[in-house]
């Protein structure tokens, strides 16, 4: 029991970045689709509700990106300078948990989006709410950082008081209110899926009309369930591998699914955006070539999109 207290530095201290370079290519390559997407997509998303909440996605995900090239980088420039590559490690290990406060940002507007849609299909006129308090919450979005960031700084202050005064009871009592936040921010992605069963069962009953059989709506909000579970599988696995070999650090789970967490969740937004609607999906497949690609992307003139709504 007496080496519980000094559990945390010597994980972190063991724990190191291990990076599947062909992993991060198509990860780099997938988001390049989710901004020609997008750019295609903007004249027409901008009029929809759900705007605010999706372009701060698109900014956001575009500054994971952004964080992931600068933290591979500074993992690189670690091991190859041996003067100077502890700073560049402590500078990684910043990016990283930059990275994961973003990530729980992320399962928060993940949930109120779906939310939000859910409200919408069964409530219509909730529409010019949801589109003024979407506008209201992102225009305050660095709010939501903060909190995050304080929640961390509050519970390692905790952390820190129940080393010095080497308090086993303080450390596990830590140990559980860290674990029941990190599990309420992950099961926000869970719920999110969850809320898009009654949409897709009330679609799927419309699914005789002639304008849902041409879009296939159902088929679209089944697959963002879909994209959600899969990515989220491993979530499972190790909580499901965490509460039957009661590890005696809770830490071993939250470190392995935050690592997993913070490259899945940008995917999630692109690939639940993409999937999102039949229009997306025409854009990427159907209307695609590699000179218009490139022209989008560059943002190398005006390119009309036709709308396309059901």
């Amino acid at each position: 029991m007496k080496n519980a207290t000094k559990f945390p530095t010597f994980y972190f201290k063991q724990f190191d970045f291990e990076y599947s370079y062909p992993g991060l290519a198509c990860l780099f390559s997938f988001y390049l689709f989710y901004v020609y997407v997008f750019k295609e997509n903007r004249k027409v998303d901008e009029k929809t509700a759900l705007f605010p909440i999706t372009s701060h996605f698109y900014k956001m995900v575009r500054t994971t990106n952004v964080l992931f090239l600068m933290q591979i980088l500074f993992g690189s420039m670690a091991s190859e300078n041996l003067k100077t590559g502890e700073l560049f490690h402590y500078a990684e290990w910043f990016i990283h948990y930059c990275l994961y406060v973003i990530t729980q940002v992320f399962h928060f507007l993940i949930f109120l989006q779906t939310f939000e849609r859910f409200i919408m299909y069964f409530t219509k006129s909730a529409e010019n709410f949801v589109k003024i308090s979407q506008q209201y919450l992102i225009r305050r979005s660095w709010i939501l950082y903060i909190v995050f960031v304080m929640k961390d700084l509050i519970l390692g202050i905790f952390w820190f008081l129940a080393n010095v005064t080497v308090d086993i009871q303080k450390w596990y009592t830590h140990e559980i209110v860290y674990l029941v936040v990190f599990l309420l921010t992950n099961f926000l992605a869970w719920t999110s899926a969850v809320l898009y069963i009654p949409i897709f069962i009330s679609v799927r009953k419309l699914s005789q009309l002639t304008s849902a059989q041409f879009h296939s709506p159902h088929i679209y909000i089944f697959w963002q369930s879909i994209v959600v579970v899969v990515f989220k599988i491993h979530f499972i696995k190790e909580f499901i591998s965490y509460l039957y070999f009661d590890y005696v650090y809770c830490f071993s789970f939250i470190i392995s699914t935050l690592h997993y967490d913070i490259y899945a969740t940008p995917l999630i937004i692109q690939v639940s955006y993409i999937s999102s609607n039949r229009r997306n999906v025409r854009i990427l497949l159907t209307s695609f070539s590699v000179r218009r690609f490139l022209r989008v992307l560059f943002n190398m003139g005006e390119v009309s999109v036709e709308p396309l709504n059901f």
